[in-house]
């Protein structure tokens, strides 16, 4: 089993909006908490989820994606 790798630039993209963890997770329909997983690399979003992270960030899946590789 790989490493789960922290969403640094989740979190970086994140906090240039100006959103807090809670804001975008209500954004996406998800519980803060949950996001905070994904920021500190204890779970991986499914692509769903990061559809809608990049929707509301008004970012490219491409760059969230590129921490998880």
């Amino acid at each position: 089993m790989k490493n789960k790798k922290p969403m640094t630039t989740l979190k970086k993209v994140r906090q240039e909006k100006g959103l807090t963890q809670k804001d975008l997770a209500e954004k996406v329909g998800i519980d803060w908490h949950v996001l905070s997983t994904y920021e500190r690399g204890v779970r991986q979003p499914d692509i769903v989820i990061i559809y809608n992270l990049a929707v509301a960030l008004d970012c490219s899946i491409d760059s969230l994606i590129v921490d998880l590789l």
